[in-house]
């Protein structure tokens, strides 16, 4: 399956580590009330997702990117390279799950709901996590918040569920993104499964940045500031010397 040496040598150059316990938290959270026999990972990255969707016992799982992943991370069969603007599911292959993980943020405003499209191509159960405004990140073009994505899948015919953040708010396992952004979309004519066991539709997920995120914010604008201070004594000497200088 995996090469260990290879895996860890990316695990721990790109945070896999915390994607990886992220991934096991929140799927066994979903998996009591729903565990698929398949799923497809859209925009898997060095593949956290994917190796937990294999230690919980998912046979059946692919990911999709659009960077060059190397295939020893990743059996080959579970990999396919793409790009994604281009990208279509032109087998009509469906998943019981799909999922599309912090990757909107990355895709441009005008491609939004071209990618939405993608995913109900895939399947009607789809676990979406995107950046929110003000989340730091490298490219993040197209931060949006929640309503955002809630609104173009509801036209899409499918209704929001969002039972998961409350659960692993608290859980420092998981980092702190998917526990103010992830959300479940399913299907209506499938929203039974989970309205059966007493899980509530809720198309207005209530919008919060995580408290770990003021956390990290806050001891960055301490480093800031303290860069300041140690400086702060030159200025006005600086400005004297300058209009001395003037003179």
């Amino acid at each position: 399956m995996y090469d260990n040496k290879i895996y860890e040598d990316m695990w721990n150059s790109f945070g896999g580590e915390i994607s990886y316990n992220s991934a096991m938290e929140i799927l066994n959270i979903l998996f009591k009330y729903y565990k698929p026999s398949s799923v497809i990972d859209i925009g898997c990255g060095i593949g956290s997702w994917l190796k937990a969707f294999s230690d919980l016992g998912i046979r059946n799982y692919k990911g999709l990117d659009g960077i060059n992943i190397d295939k020893r991370l990743v059996p080959k069969e579970n990999i396919q390279i793409c790009n994604f603007i281009e990208h279509k599911n032109i087998d009509n292959i469906k998943y019981d799950l799909v999922t599309y993980l912090e990757v909107a943020e990355h895709i441009s405003n005008e491609y939004s709901e071209d990618f939405i499209n993608l995913l109900i191509s895939y399947g009607d159960i789809i676990l979406f996590s995107a950046a929110i405004p003000g989340q730091p990140g490298v490219d993040h073009n197209n931060c949006q918040p929640l309503l955002f994505w809630v609104n173009i899948f509801n036209k899409k015919g499918f209704d929001c569920f969002d039972f998961i953040r409350n659960q692993i708010y608290y859980n420092d396992k998981v980092d702190y993104y998917y526990s103010q952004n992830i959300l479940l979309f399913v299907k209506r004519e499938k929203t039974d499964i989970f309205t059966k066991q007493s899980l509530e539709v809720n198309n207005s997920p209530i919008f919060y940045y995580h408290s770990r995120l003021f956390n990290q914010v806050a001891m960055e604008r301490d480093k800031l500031n303290s860069k300041i201070n140690k400086i702060s004594w030159w200025i006005p000497i600086r400005k004297l010397r300058d209009k001395f200088r003037s003179l």
